[in-house]
Formats: C-alpha cells, structure tokens, sequence
C-alpha cells in the first residue's frame, strides 16, 4: 500500500539519499524506482522477468524526467515503450518505405496555377500499418534517429526537382525538418 511505500522510503531511500551528507560531504545521492503491482493474473502464472522488466519501464519514466523518487508501472507506458521500440527498429529498412509525396500546396489565385508543393512523410509501417507523422516524428527525434529521415526526405525533395525542372515545371517545396 501507499503508506507502506512511504515508511520504506523514510526507513531506507532517506538513509540511503543522505548517507553521504551524514558523512559531511554535500553530496546526496539520487534514487530512482520503478514499483510494479503484482496483479491476480501474476499469482496463476509467476513470471519474475517479466515483472522486473515492467519495473524498469517505470524506473526508465523516473530517469526520463530528471527526477528522483519512484513510479508505479502503468500498461500505457508499457504499449508507448513497445510502439517506440517498434518505430525506432524499422526505420533503416522503412526509409525506401517512407513516402516524401508532394502535396501542391499553393497556387495563383487568379489562374489556378500550381506553383508550389510541400514534402509530406507517411509511413506504411510493415506490422503497425499507416503511421502519422505526429506519431513518428517524435519518436525519431526522440531516438535521434530523425537526421536520416531529413536526410531521406531532403534527397528526394532535390530529385523531384530536378526532374520537374527538365520538365520545364518551376516549382517551388516546402519542406519541414
């Protein structure tokens, strides 16, 4: 229970956080922790692996946020680390996968000419299915792994160029990145 966490804390994390300021060092020592609820399912079937695994998922939102203390598990954070994970591991493969498309994006109002598009990812993501950019673009940054997309989508964007000059076509790209 809730005030039993906070007893374990008085008793043992404060010792612990303090040991070297009782020392007369100004250090304090930061403690992150991940609690995981044992749940009904888990007495029928006792898998410690995976309980401690879900205790990291908590202890890895402590570290997140620059904090110390201590996270209860929650399935959502679970299903969030498991998509990202997902995202993150297909990218190399998904770049030919990414589609760059042009979208016209502006035209002459008094001709209807388009004179301009804009560079829109969508991704068909082999095991999610169609994945919005508000979805993995953050999680790119996120991993870092947003360079190689820019630079997927900044190649394709100076092709489409060129070729549409050759054409004779003078248009001009948007590109967010």
């Amino acid at each position: 229970g809730e005030e039993r966490i906070r007893q374990d804390i008085a008793n043992v994390c404060e010792p612990v956080r303090n040991f070297f300021i009782n020392k007369g060092k100004e250090n304090r020592v930061q403690i992150c922790s991940g609690v995981y609820v044992l749940t009904p399912a888990d007495y029928q079937q006792t898998n410690v692996y995976h309980m401690l695994d879900l205790a990291r998922v908590a202890e890895k939102r402590v570290r997140d946020i620059h904090n110390d203390g201590y996270e209860f598990y929650n399935p959502e954070q679970w299903e969030k680390g498991k998509r990202t994970a997902e995202v993150n591991s297909h990218l190399p493969t998904a770049i030919g996968m990414v589609d760059p498309g042009m979208v016209p994006a502006s035209g002459k109002l008094d001709t209807g000419e388009i004179i301009g598009a804009e560079a829109l990812c969508r991704w068909d993501h082999p095991s999610l299915g169609w994945l919005s950019p508000a979805e993995f673009i953050p999680t790119l940054e996120e991993s870092g792994l947003i360079y190689e997309l820019d630079c997927f989508v900044w190649d394709q964007v100076c092709q489409d160029l060129q070729r549409w000059n050759h054409q004779g076509i003078h248009w001009f790209v948007s590109v967010n990145s």
